[in-house]
């Protein structure tokens, strides 16, 4: 291969010159007349003599660097898959948690959320009516930890749209709209989108 520079004068003329480099890879130098010569306007590879004369050693390299390219890639989006499935793990741990101790509550007959976060153990709630409560919480736990498998691409979207119709029946269970009212500010901003494009049915609460 060689380098080429191409000059052109006012005539738009072209005059090429050709020093050799190399004996396999063409490099073409653009200069203008009305600039400094020395100054390259622009480079384009190509085959200067002919694709013939590169050598099978050449292909070879190629072929081996586009491999190890193509293999670094692999690895990355392995491991930010990888990285995803470990954070959304995360995640439903601490939802598995939260759940595990509202359940002893409510084996316990008493009021999640009036207890653990009101710190107020002079309500007033029938046994049905706390375990209503109790359980809107640990759905709201549930979809939260859904909405980020979603997020992070590890839910379908059939499965999705299935937890939505969930979700906007939970969010229109009028008795326990109180537990979304008191969950709402803790919820992702995203989250909190699904749920205010629904039809508010609760609107006399």
């Amino acid at each position: 291969m060689g380098i080429f520079l191409i000059q052109s004068n006012s005539f738009n003329r072209a005059r090429y010159y050709k020093q050799r480099v190399d004996k396999s890879v063409g490099i073409c130098v653009f200069t203008s007349l009305f600039s400094n010569y020395d100054r390259p306007r622009g480079i384009v590879f190509f085959d200067t003599i002919s694709m013939k004369k590169i050598s099978f050693d050449v292909w070879i390299q190629l072929l081996g660097m586009f491999s190890i390219v193509a293999s670094l890639v692999f690895v990355g989006l392995e491991m930010r898959q990888s990285q995803r499935i470990a954070i959304a793990g995360q995640q439903q741990a601490r939802s598995a948690l939260a759940n595990d101790i509202i359940s002893q509550y409510s084996e316990m007959g008493i009021d999640f959320q009036s207890v653990y976060w009101e710190t107020n153990t002079n309500y007033e709630l029938s046994i049905e009516e706390i375990g209503q409560r109790n359980g809107a919480h640990s759905g709201w736990l549930l979809y939260e930890s859904d909405f980020y498998q979603y997020k992070q691409g590890l839910m379908d979207e059939v499965t999705w749209k299935a937890k939505l119709e969930g979700i906007k029946n939970l969010y229109n269970k009028c008795v326990v709209r109180v537990v979304y009212d008191f969950r709402e500010p803790v919820f992702s901003q995203e989250f909190r989108e699904i749920t205010q494009s629904f039809t508010n049915e609760c609107t006399d609460l």
